[in-house]
């Protein structure tokens, strides 16, 4: 299954082998060999595939982008783009990743921020649709409030009607307006996120059991089975 992601940052993902979809909101755009797919903030999206695809994956910092000039936060960009130069230019991004982790020089990740940069502005000149907030962005802002609400109380037992009555809609069009834009329910995402967020904890050295309570899970063995529902592996494998 698919793992729905949502986060502020814009995101891209670049094909390299195999083919499927990336799940943007409700819609699914062709993913294959070649091509970079734009996924815009505030955005719920995952990679569906029925047989073998491989991709690099970058997020591009908010506050990164903003203090360097480029909002991408009131950007709207282009999804689908096959365009060579634009394509290399991500490589370029990844191949000086590459040389700082190897060698961990400050010069070299001088060298990422400035093809990021690079990239950025190649991808602002060639494929920005929308200099504000897109129809698109803009009719999801109560979903995007409904998320703010969620991950600020991850931990804490949460109601549709409490999640409703903070955002000051009707519980049943915030409901209709989230699977709409997400594909799932709210409860859904909402364990998703604690199943993420405990993943988390885990890698840095918590218990399972602490980890679980930390994230809102009440049920040890309900988290277990939802854990391993979503990365195909007991909690305790991610523990550092």
């Amino acid at each position: 299954m698919g793992t729905h992601n949502w986060h502020e940052n814009t995101e891209i993902l670049y094909c390299t082998a195999g083919d499927g979809f990336v799940t943007y909101n409700d819609r699914k755009i062709p993913f294959y060999k070649g091509r970079l797919v734009v996924v815009n903030s505030e955005m719920f999206h995952s990679v569906l595939t029925e047989g073998y695809v491989a991709y690099h994956c970058i997020n591009l910092d908010r506050y990164f982008c903003r203090d360097s000039g480029i909002p991408t936060t009131q950007l709207y960009f282009q999804e689908q783009i096959d365009d060579p130069e634009i394509c290399g230019a991500f490589l370029d991004i990844l191949e000086a990743l590459k040389q700082y982790q190897e060698n961990r020089k400050k010069y070299l990740a001088a060298a990422v921020r400035a093809r990021t940069l690079d990239f950025l502005s190649l991808l602002c000149r060639v494929c920005l649709l929308e200099e504000n907030r897109s129809p698109e962005h803009q009719s999801n802002q109560l979903v995007r409030n409904a998320m703010t609400y969620i991950r600020r109380h991850l931990p804490e037992s949460m109601t549709l009607d409490g999640i409703a009555e903070n955002v000051g809609v009707n519980k049943f069009y915030l409901s209709r307006e989230f699977k709409r834009a997400s594909g799932r329910t709210i409860f859904e995402v909402i364990v998703q996120l604690r199943c993420a967020a405990a993943r988390e904890l885990l890698a840095q050295g918590s218990s399972v059991s602490q980890a679980a309570r930390d994230c809102g899970f009440e049920n040890l063995s309900y988290f277990t089975r939802t854990f391993k529902k979503y990365y195909q592996e007991l909690p305790s494998r991610y523990r550092k």
